[in-house]
């Protein structure tokens, strides 16, 4: 009977070997190819790295349902997971200062109307180094979006109008780089 026990727990330490060698990389930085949103099972869409005059600042895996269609992904009300690795150390203010610019090129959503939602986000935020993470995940069902630092949750904002313009600054034609939303898109440049 011990034997049988051992070789049970042998096999389940496998699996769970197998599991976490479940990655895909790019730029020297791996990612998981599945993650979960209020356990709804979400698929590795795209990788990508954003480089600002040519230095990498961040690479990037975005994770929704495997069906997803890129509509969908971008303004659709779907469950999706964006998880940012840095290549370098950024300030707080940093962050304040990139996301603002590039919300404020959006021209679908009004810097008055995302506010509240954009004050609270800026004040959850806190400097990464090199190695660092943020996710951001949003679920559909009670429009929440969750921002976590290095698997950390730091709060969270309900706010349906607000998810679709933050994940803009990745996802949407106002993004902070087209190549860098097509590639998490898995969409060819056209």
């Amino acid at each position: 009977m011990t034997g049988c026990v051992v070789s049970l727990v042998l096999s389940l330490g496998s699996l769970v070997s197998a599991e976490q060698v479940q990655r895909a990389c790019r730029d020297d930085v791996c990612f998981l190819v599945s993650e979960k949103v209020a356990d709804i099972p979400l698929t590795l869409r795209g990788i990508s790295t954003f480089r600002y005059w040519g230095f990498r600042v961040y690479s990037g895996a975005l994770y929704v349902p495997t069906s997803a269609a890129v509509d969908s992904i971008v303004d659709g009300e779907i469950h999706k997971k964006l998880v940012l690795r840095y290549h370098r150390s950024l300030s707080v203010e940093q962050f304040i200062e990139k996301s603002q610019e590039v919300l404020e090129q959006n021209p679908k959503f009004s810097k008055i109307e995302l506010e509240p939602s954009l004050s609270k986000i800026n004040s959850l935020y806190v400097p990464v180094q090199q190695g660092d993470s943020y996710s951001i995940s949003y679920n559909p069902v009670d429009a929440t979006m969750r921002l976590y630092y290095n698997d950390s949750w730091l709060g969270q904002i309900v706010d349906r109008k607000f998810a679709r313009a933050y994940f803009g600054i990745w996802l949407s034609d106002y993004s902070v780089a087209r190549d860098f939303t097509y590639e998490l898109l898995g969409k060819e440049e056209s």
